[in-house]
């Protein structure tokens, strides 16, 4: 079979998908370890289960450009993928509507999720062309989801810290833009696929802010509770400020804006800080609280 530049670069293309998720798997699931917070939780569903998908197109490529035939049990796996991305997201929906979710919202979710799953008890008897209809069916469905979250996460923004907000609005931004990739690629009958691309940026988004968005809360109850800690290293009142500040992910010109105080000051105080503590950097910083 001929095999072109262009097919191993298109592989290649799918493969650094893959790669990049790796620092995103750790972090999403340390910080749930550490938070045992819901939204994580039901992000973290999604996020394993998107890895999986991505898994699946990138085996459906291989098999498909190399191996000359495509396999119908990939398919199958991809579409378990999407009932549970689709039960993350429904999870994630009402997690931003209600505290709570009743039994009555919990069955329904259930009941979505395991639609793809019990397409595929029924798939062996249907039509070539009836699966691939119901195929992209789940895909819509997937879309409308989607875009309901971005829509609920900016309707709730204002009850998050910056460094939440500023992440969850970028990736509400992320998603929101390649759902109309996906939807014009869809109509245009284009066979470029944008999911690799998609989850390119969205790694790259939560490896940005994966530290502060999942830990800074936590990091800032352990120094608060940790009077010690306080005690110990001689930190004062502004010190403690400004460390909060570094915890959620403000730059030096950001705190000073917040404390309405010049940069140079700031930077004198981190600098006093990282002497006290004897570190050198905001990550050592980061660490040594944690330990």
């Amino acid at each position: 079979m001929d095999v072109t530049i262009y097919t191993h670069m298109e592989f290649l293309y799918y493969l650094f998908a893959i790669l990049t998720s790796f620092n995103t798997l750790i972090i999403l699931i340390l910080s749930y370890k550490k938070t045992t917070n819901k939204y994580v939780q039901y992000f973290l569903v999604s996020y394993l289960a998107t890895f999986v998908m991505v898994v699946c197109h990138t085996a459906q490529l291989f098999a498909i450009r190399y191996l000359g035939e495509s396999y119908r049990v990939i398919t199958y796996v991809e579409l378990i993928a999407i009932g549970f991305i689709t039960l993350g997201i429904m999870l994630l929906v009402i997690r931003l509507i209600y505290e709570k979710t009743s039994i009555y919202y919990s069955l329904l979710m259930y009941v979505i999720a395991a639609m793809p799953m019990v397409f595929l008890l029924i798939s062996a008897f249907m039509p070539t062309h009836m699966f691939w209809m119901g195929y992209r069916f789940f895909y819509w469905q997937l879309y409308i989801l989607l875009a309901i979250h971005c829509i609920l996460f900016v309707s709730k923004k204002d009850s998050l810290n910056d460094t939440q907000k500023n992440a969850g609005l970028r990736i509400s931004i992320l998603i929101s833009v390649f759902v109309v990739i996906f939807i014009i690629l869809r109509f245009s009958r284009n066979n470029f696929n944008p999911l690799p691309l998609f989850y390119i940026s969205l790694n790259i988004l939560l490896i940005k802010y994966g530290w502060q968005y999942f830990f800074s809360s936590t990091l800032d109850k352990m120094l608060y509770s940790n009077n010690g800690f306080v005690e110990k290293y001689k930190i004062t009142q502004r010190e403690k400020e400004i460390i909060d500040l570094i915890l959620s992910g403000k730059t030096n010109k950001d705190i000073a804006a917040t404390l309405f105080i010049a940069e140079k000051t700031v930077k004198n105080h981190v600098y006093n800080i990282y002497k006290k503590l004897d570190i050198n950097s905001r990550f050592e910083l980061i660490c040594l609280l944690k330990n």
